[in-house]
Parts: structure tokens; sequence; C-alpha cells
């Protein structure tokens, strides 16, 4: 048995020092690793890694392998990672949600509106699916989308619902917003490139075949992936 499951059992007995000493043990592993993280970049030097926003988030890590001889290793992979969340973003049903929903707006000045049931017949026509009797079985994602899905997923593009005579519309007051979400989702991957901050273009630079570095990174806030629960 390990010390992890007596500390356990012997909680649920009911012994307070037992209860007490955990608490003491995990105060102090908290305190750890609050102090590990404080001073983990500390004697590490500034770096601009060339990226922004969320790329630069998931990449701190390159701060502590600057300058080492496993550098070029670890921006490899990086860059791989970069390379496999930008295709699946570009890929993803949300993404091209957002292009049918884009194409099939009827636009009047800076707002757009198409009707919820107009939407869906778009959806079906665009994707490969099976139908269901209150879904679609869409196969290339491999889950069954309910028109509720569609119709939040709509409100998290910025749409209005609205009822009509003709059945529900959805009302998007910001098209180029739109446009903007929609850029975000093509935009190219960006290039991982370490320099120490102040020294422009030196340092190590690492580039990939097919790819070139996004300079306008956009800052359109990150919509969750679809649910596949009705």
């Amino acid at each position: 048995m390990s010390l992890k499951d007596v500390l356990i059992s012997q909680g649920k007995r009911g012994n307070q020092f037992i209860k007490e000493l955990q608490a003491e043990i995990e105060e102090v592993r908290n305190s750890l690793f609050l102090y590990r993280v404080v001073h983990a970049y500390e004697d590490r030097p500034d770096i601009d890694c060339g990226l922004k926003n969320r790329n630069k988030e998931l990449c701190e890590g390159l701060q502590l392998y600057y300058n080492t001889e496993v550098q070029k290793q670890v921006e490899n992979t990086y860059q791989e990672l970069l390379n496999e969340k930008h295709c699946e973003k570009r890929d993803s049903f949300d993404a091209r949600l957002l292009t049918v929903i884009i194409d099939n707006l009827k636009i009047s000045g800076t707002c757009g509106e198409i009707y919820s049931s107009d939407l869906w017949e778009n959806i079906k026509d665009t994707f490969d699916h099976s139908e269901g009797q209150d879904e679609l079985y869409l196969t290339e994602y491999n889950f069954e989308l309910y028109r509720n899905q569609v119709t939040k997923r709509c409100k998290l593009f910025g749409a209005e619902s609205k009822h009509t005579n003709d059945g529900n519309m959805l009302i998007f007051r910001d098209v180029e917003k739109l446009k903007e979400i929609q850029d975000s989702y093509n935009a190219e991957v960006p290039l991982i490139s370490c320099s120490l901050k102040g020294e422009g273009s030196e340092g190590c630079e690492w580039s990939t075949e097919g790819t070139s570095q996004n300079n306008d990174d956009k800052k359109t806030e990150a919509i969750e992936p679809l649910s596949t629960s009705n």
C-alpha cells in the first residue's frame, strides 16, 4: 500500500492527526511549487521567441533552453506543436461552419441575416453526413450535430436570434467581426525565431517549408470546441 493510500484510509477513519499532517504536507508542497514557478526564469536570459499572444504563452519553455545544445531540437518540437495546433483550428468544424455562414448571409449595410432553416440546409449541402430524425451525423468529424447546437454556435459568433412569421432568424450585427474571426482560423503558422531581446534578428532562427511568419496575429477571442452532446 502506498503512502497516499494510507493517508486516504486513515483520513476516512476520522484520524484528526493524519488529516492535519496531510494538510501541512500539501501546504508545503504548494509553497515549493510556487517558489519554483517564481524563480524558474530568474537566471535565464530575456528571450524574444518571435511569437505573440497565446502562441507565446504555449512556448514560454523555450527560455529554459536558449543557448544550450538542445535549443534547436526544442524549437523544432515546439514548432511542430504549433503547426498541428493551427492545422486543427483551420480544419475544425467551427472554421467551416463560419465559412458557410458568411457565404450565405444576406447582408444589408453592416448587418447580415440568415434563417436557421436555410443555414441547416446549407450545412447539409456542405458536410458529408447521414441524416437522423433530428440530427446529422457528420462523417468527417465523427459526431452528431443538432439544430440547437448550430444556434448556440452562431450566438458565440455574435448572432442574435429573432422569431419571425417565416421562422427563426439569426442576425449578425457585425459582419466585419465575423470576417476577422474567419481570418484568425486561416492565419498562417507563426515561426519560432529566438533571440535575446534587443538583438533584433540575431540569435537562432528556425523555419519550416511552406509556412511564413504572421506578423498580424489576430486578437480575437478563442471559441471552445463544439460539444458533441445534445
